[in-house]
């Protein structure tokens, strides 16, 4: 017989929706759930969290299917807007 503990790790893993291929689990749900949550974001309910992490996905699948990549300058400017160390000023 398998605890609750055990129960609960093995369902995070579990298939809450396949987009182009590519799963999404029900750990990957509870986080950015979570995540929104925490930033009082809006579009934190479920339905929301699952609809925009297939469209994720299937905007990840175009790009590369279009043979698109991100410049080291692109991939260093969206790791720091999404850890705020990136700060826009108004220039005059």
């Amino acid at each position: 017989m398998a605890s609750l503990g055990t129960a609960q790790a093995q369902n995070q893993f579990e298939l809450v929706a396949l987009a182009d291929g590519s799963i999404i689990t029900e750990y990957e749900v509870e986080q950015r759930i979570l995540f929104l949550q925490t930033l009082n974001a809006p579009g934190s309910t479920r339905p929301e969290v699952i609809k925009e992490l297939i469209n994720e996905r299937l905007r990840t699948a175009a790009t590369q299917q279009l043979g698109m990549t991100l410049s080291d300058i692109e991939r260093r400017t969206a790791r720091s807007w999404a850890s705020g160390s990136l700060c826009l000023r108004e220039v005059s």
